[in-house]
């Protein structure tokens, strides 16, 4: 279990790192978005979101989930919760447009 956990925080880095670091730099700047704040709020991220399901559940679980994660964006980018919701919302943005490109291309396995 603990290995499943590890793997799933490494990749949830490599893979969502890149992107919330583009939508940080977007939308608060190249200043405040640093690359390795984005690794890091990907992995606090995540790990609080194994941590949450396993102990929570999923309902009640997914919203403390979002709000932990608003208060990472807020706090290693520097800004306020509102401009970190809207990173958010253009992570996901920018997520969706990247797996219709490669369901496009062809490439599913990443998706399904």
């Amino acid at each position: 279990m603990i290995v499943e956990a590890i793997t799933g925080i490494i990749v949830s880095s490599i893979i969502q790192a890149p992107i919330l670091w583009i939508s940080g730099r977007i939308l608060v700047g190249t200043d405040q978005a640093k690359f390795m704040d984005a690794v890091w709020i990907t992995a606090l991220a995540t790990t609080a979101n194994i941590v949450l399901g396993s102990l929570i559940g999923s309902e009640v679980g997914g919203l403390v989930q979002l709000l932990i994660y608003l208060f990472l964006v807020s706090k290693y980018y520097e800004t306020g919760w509102v401009k970190a919701a809207m990173v958010a919302v253009l992570n996901v943005v920018i997520s969706a447009i990247i797996m219709w490109a490669l369901l496009f291309l062809g490439i599913t396995s990443v998706l399904f």
